[in-house]
């Protein structure tokens, strides 16, 4: 089982649970789980927060805020 998977399912959520939270795609959300594609950071800020990932949300959100606005993708 994937780390990520593992989270989400400690935090208690399914898939469909986080698709509502989210917005991600299920079969994102799947392949993602399952290592065969990324998310960008702001779907990864996302999930991390919506599965409870407090100390990856206090790393990204800084990086993702320093971005936005600058033309480049985070």
């Amino acid at each position: 089982m994937s780390p990520m998977r593992a989270a989400r399912q400690a935090a208690g959520l399914t898939v469909r649970d986080i698709r509502d939270l989210t917005g991600i795609t299920l079969g994102q959300l799947s392949r993602f789980e399952q290592g065969t594609e990324r998310l960008s950071t702001d779907r990864l800020l996302a999930y991390a927060r919506a599965v409870g990932m407090t100390g990856l949300v206090r790393e990204l959100e800084p990086v993702v805020k320093a971005y936005r606005g600058t033309g480049v993708a985070a």
